[in-house]
């Protein structure tokens, strides 16, 4: 419109207006565009990274025709319907301007928009229009929470720089009617701008005016897709091509999945002949019948059996008939219908009626007067004491307790309403398939409760730390597998979620705040820092967030201090969970800042225990004599007078002076009859100046390392054989004092346990962990070794590869 003119105008490519669809295209390809982010960053579903480079470079694909042309046509046809309904649900004023922008600042990046908006102050936004059929509305929520879905987010993050629009929003069409549309808004972020541009800009540089082919980092379902896309049918005349290098590496992989998958195929199917088995003798004691009764400690219970529904096993559940198989034992007791265990994250929707969540009040009363009655197992106990260092007393006030048997669930409720204590509405409990209440504790899910608590110190829900973690069928083998699962009921008749699980415990008024994942975490880190604390059940699972952090921003905190595990620098999840911390207290007004530590201790607790452990460990250091001291450069050699005098002092114990000092009788004789230098020249023949080199990942391109903190195994399954220069910087440069005939092997040791934790003031980087490398050099010889879980391996490496070291590029340890 031509009454309309923005405030900016970045570089007009061309006028769109009349261009033909073949030019349109050719000019698509001098740069990115919004819809191709997504898929550069690996994250779109419906490409990949290697088939924009493809597209950029005009390498012919061997399918020519889109599957979904359809699809994408009819979009096409209704953005200006999409367009309309957006302007009459808000009132905004929309327009078009029909040209190809190019940004000033970024030559690379192009912008097609589809409608620009003014707004009433005069400002403007840009108008993304999108339809969509009407079972694929779940992309634009996030649980209850409206979002924008990632791919989209990423193109209309790429917008706003081009335009220097700072608000987006988006329109989405699911029906036939004004009624039907899906209306959402994104500001602009400038950190994650950066970010984005950042990856932009090396997918353009370093791939496609370089020409060299991005690698493929998505599924394989997408991966295959791409490879057919451009080779065609696979060849079967074509002679077999050798696997070597890398794809070696998959291959090996590859059979190991398949060898742990046969191994979970085959223990299933024992462990449903083994179901089948109790399923048969239970049906013999029924006989003709359908129904029993089983007393059990004074307790009546109802056994059912239906011999018409028959249970079907397929491979897709293989994992979870295991679960299954505890649910079942526990039915026995309960007289609930046993159903599917779902050990996905995933939230599903209720399928069986759901009762309103009670008030926070009665919550916090029937979850106080529950663990009240529960006791806590010496097994659970002496764990909290030895692994996590947590006092009787601390154990106490937090109120943690052990799971009841499954038995036991009834007649703990019974007690419950007896008490006039609400169950309906609370999560975990539900009412059986006999009419009566009981709570979800089963023989699977038994652990440690750890109470979740708000604001003002009320109960609001439970997290259980598993006895036994719970592998999901998708898992890695070398996973662990589900550590904690919130009490939740909502697969159960008139159960309720658990919704939102966040933890608080400190002071309500802190000025500052620290967030974490895992209420246990939080605990024993508030313990050990005097600190307070929030914990989220998961590092992804900020819902709850928001208003307790609007309510702490009202009571007056200033800085929240992301606490993260350090498996945010490889991890996506957790990454992504700490971004959402940094955008929710910028939202209510509070600074952020982000805590990292050593990361040979993933969580902060790990860190905190192991700091206290330590320096018990550096006060037996300090019992070691003068000898032992300056063979090691712990001292000086000038220390010796004050040794002696120490001696001299100190009350008759039958110690002679060369056994204080750790001196032989021959170096002690030499020290007697020819003086302290004659002495330094023996001591000083006896060590050696070590020079060495630390090499750590450098994390100043914002990217997370799949490899970051993880031994030789995680280095291997990122692809590489040995740890790429190119990803690392050098910190360090210097030397250590140590015993003549002290090995690399020892050396190495020290090194890990000298800059950790409690680092030397000169030195810059951030305590030795798994993936560091570390370099051994003289004139000789130059040697490298990698940092793996618990030593030093052997590795090669090109230190002229690495980068310069900046003080902001490597992820240190942090303070508070």
């Amino acid at each position: 419109m031509p009454d309309i003119i923005l405030p900016y105008e970045p570089i007009v490519i061309t006028d769109t207006t009349d261009l033909p669809r073949d030019e349109w295209l050719a000019y698509r390809k001098t740069g990115i565009g919004g819809s191709d982010v997504a898929a550069i960053l690996g994250i779109s579903p419906f490409g990949t990274a290697r088939d924009i480079y493809y597209d950029k470079l005009s390498i012919a694909s061997f399918y020519d025709d889109e599957a979904n042309k359809y699809q994408k046509k009819i979009g096409t046809l209704l953005e200006d319907v999409v367009a309309e309904m957006f302007a009459e649900v808000t009132g905004y004023r929309v327009f078009k301007i029909r040209k190809m922008f190019r940004s000033r600042e970024h030559s690379f990046m192009l912008a097609d928009v589809d409608f620009f908006v003014q707004l009433p102050d005069g400002s403007f936004a840009i108008l993304e229009c999108k339809t969509t059929s009407p079972d694929a509305t779940e992309k634009w929520w996030d649980g209850d929470k409206p979002t924008v879905p990632l791919n989209y987010q990423l193109q209309g993050r790429h917008y706003m720089p081009v335009m220097h629009i700072n608000k987006m929003f988006y329109a989405c069409l699911h029906g036939n009617s004004e009624n039907y549309l899906i209306v959402r808004e994104l500001d602009r972020d400038l950190e994650y701008e950066a970010e984005m541009i950042a990856l932009e800009e090396d997918f353009w540089n370093n791939h496609v005016l370089r020409q060299v082919p991005p690698p493929y980092i998505e599924e394989g379902d997408l991966i295959i897709e791409s490879v057919r896309r451009h080779f065609g049918p696979a060849n079967t005349d074509l002679p077999p091509i050798a696997l070597t290098g890398q794809s070696s590496h998959y291959l090996l992989r590859f059979l190991e999945l398949q060898q742990a998958k046969s191994e979970v195929e085959a223990s299933v199917e024992q462990i449903d002949q083994e179901l089948q088995r109790m399923k048969g003798l239970i049906v013999a004691e029924l006989g003709a019948g359908c129904s029993a009764t089983c007393d059990v400690n004074g307790t009546p219970y109802l056994v059912t059996y239906n011999p018409v529904r028959k249970p079907t096993v397929t491979k897709e559940n293989l994992i979870r008939l295991r679960a299954q198989y505890y649910e079942i034992c526990d039915a026995l007791f309960t007289g609930s219908k046993p159903t599917e265990y779902r050990v996905q994250q995933k939230k599903m929707p209720p399928t069986v009626p759901q009762s309103k969540r009670a008030s926070d009040d009665d919550i916090h009363r029937t979850f106080t007067a529950l663990l009240e009655m529960l006791p806590l197992s010496e097994k659970h106990r002496e764990h909290l004491r030895t692994k996590r260092g947590l006092t009787d007393e601390q154990i106490e006030a937090l109120g943690y307790k052990s799971t009841p048997p499954p038995y036991l669930c009834r007649s703990y409720t019974d007690r419950l309403i007896a008490q006039k204590c609400v169950v309906q509405g609370v999560p975990g409990f539900y009412l059986g398939d006999d009419g009566k209440w009981t709570v979800k504790f089963g023989s699977r899910t038994a652990g440690i409760i750890l109470p979740a608590r708000d604001l003002d110190g009320r109960i609001r829900g439970v997290q259980i730390r598993l006895d036994t973690p719970i592998k999901k069928e998708e898992d890695d083998p070398d996973k662990d597998g589900i550590k904690y699962l919130s009490l939740s009921s909502s697969d159960k008749k008139n159960g309720v979620s658990s919704g939102g699980l966040v933890h608080f415990i400190g002071n309500p008024y802190a000025r500052t705040i620290y967030v974490t994942e895992g209420l246990l975490k939080a605990d024993i880190a508030h313990y050990l820092m005097d600190r307070t604390f929030v914990a989220m059940a998961g590092a992804n699972n900020t819902a709850g967030l928001e208003p307790l952090f609007k309510a702490l921003a009202e009571n007056g905190a200033e800085l929240v201090v992301e606490a993260q595990d350090m498996d945010k620098y490889r991890n996506e999840n957790v990454a992504g969970g700490a971004s959402k911390v940094y955008l929710l207290a910028r939202k209510y007004g509070m600074q952020c800042r982000r805590l990292t530590w050593n990361p040979n201790y993933k969580g902060v607790d790990d860190w905190q225990l192991a700091i206290r452990r330590k320096e018990l460990q550096r006060k037996e250091e300090r019992r070691m004599n003068y000898k032992q001291r300056y063979l090691f450069g712990l001292c000086s050699f000038q220390q010796l007078d004050s040794c002696v005098d120490v001696w001299h002092k100190a009350p008759e114990n039958g110690i002679s002076l060369a056994e204080y000092l750790g001196l032989s009788k021959e170096e002690y004789a030499i020290f007697m009859t020819q003086g302290a230098q004659a002495l330094e020249e023996v001591l000083e023949r006896q060590r050696r100046h070590q020079r060495f080199r630390i090499y750590q990942l450098d994390f100043s391109d914002g990217k997370t390392k799949t490899f970051a903190y993880m031994g030789l195994k995680g280095l291997h399954k990122a692809g590489y054989k040995q740890p790429p220069a190119s990803e690392y910087c050098k910190v360090f440069d210097a030397e250590i004092i140590c015993p003549i005939r002290q090995t690399d092997e020892e050396i190495l040791e020290r090194l890990f346990e000298r800059y950790n934790d409690a680092l030397p003031k000169e030195y810059p980087g951030r305590s030795l962990s798994p993936s560091d490398v570390v370099e051994l050099y003289d004139e000789e010889s130059r040697r490298y070794f990698y940092r793996d879980v618990t030593a030093f391996a052997a590795v090669k490496f090109s230190p002229f590869l690495a980068r310069p070291f900046e003080k902001k590029s490597v992820a240190g340890d942090g303070d508070d």
